[in-house]
């Protein structure tokens, strides 16, 4: 794991997604190079994405988030970062078709077990 993205992970590992979408922004503000600065937007798109669904109970705007996320994510090295990036955008992948079909029926309580693991 690249050092500068630790915190930015401890808090999205603990479930604040403000902190670590906060965290990982300035890191983004100080990347020059441009693969890797698209990188952690998409890792800040998650965190944000996360909290929408958690914390506001949004789906839509996490919906619209997660693709964000993903499209970033996918265009990243597979190990950008340190990180399982294909497994990633998979598990954004799960997470999002899960909650499309939570938000057909009203609803926003994603399982826990498909919060796409960092």
């Amino acid at each position: 794991m690249t050092p500068r993205l630790l915190p930015g992970l401890s808090a999205y590992r603990a479930g604040h997604y403000f902190e670590a979408h906060e965290r990982w922004e300035d890191v983004w503000r100080d990347e020059r190079d441009p693969v890797a600065r698209d990188f952690v937007h998409g890792l800040i798109q998650l965190a944000a994405a996360m909290h929408k669904l958690v914390h506001q109970h949004n789906a839509v705007g996490a919906l619209r988030l997660l693709d964000r996320a993903r499209a970033h994510l996918a265009a990243a090295p597979a190990d950008a970062g340190g990180l399982d990036v294909t497994r990633l955008v998979a598990d954004i992948a799960r997470a999002r078709a899960a909650l499309e079909q939570l938000h057909a029926l009203g609803r926003v309580d994603l399982d826990p077990l498909l919060v796409p693991v960092i």
